[in-house]
């Protein structure tokens, strides 16, 4: 509702290349589709998250985030020590 986009990543990289071709794919695509979505903010927000330690634990990281924002919960909340648990 916001018209926001806001990235978690959890190897902290520089994601501003990547949130650039997605406002470019968002205005493209409000070409055809009118629903109002092209309207994105401008401003790149990439929120504290945590680090993964290990390169094989995005997807587990993903699943962490994911779940922190679904209950409200801030995603610094679960760590590399949790991973175990998601993977199971």
């Amino acid at each position: 509702m916001s018209r926001t986009v806001t990235i978690y990543d959890s190897l902290g990289g520089n994601n501003k290349a990547l949130f650039d071709l997605f406002c470019q794919f968002m205005c493209q695509r409000g070409q055809i589709v009118k629903d109002g979505l092209e309207k994105i903010s401008s401003e790149l927000k990439a929120p504290p998250c945590n680090k993964q330690r290990h390169g094989n634990s995005c997807g587990v990281f993903a699943l962490m985030t994911a779940k922190c924002l679904v209950i409200k919960k801030h995603p610094t909340m679960l760590r590399q020590a949790h991973d175990s648990v998601y993977r199971d």
